[in-house]
């Protein structure tokens, strides 16, 4: 997944691969969170078992809402956005 994200940094893609690398990210993903997923569903006792998935779902939820709360940070206090890092080297 690291190796297909950082690909879709290079600045010389085209559409296709693009769509290729966003194609094999996606499917890489799969392979990282259908076996967690997996596991949180199938590993624990009966009695804990809604209690595991849904704090597994809780945090999820903390890291969208932080990502958010860090990008809202970046560009509205710290004033960096994309623009930013998208500039070509001087």
């Amino acid at each position: 997944m690291a190796i297909f994200g950082c690909l879709l940094a290079l600045p010389v893609l085209s559409f296709a691969q693009v769509f290729g690398l966003l194609v094999a990210l996606g499917f890489s993903g799969g392979f990282f969170i259908v076996p967690i997923s997996a596991l949180i569903q199938h590993r624990p006792d009966e009695d804990k078992k809604g209690g595991v998935i849904a704090y597994a779902n809780w945090l999820s939820f903390v890291g969208v809402v932080l990502a958010s709360a860090i990008y809202s940070g970046f560009t509205h206090y710290l004033h960096i956005g994309l623009r930013t890092f998208l500039r070509p080297p001087r």
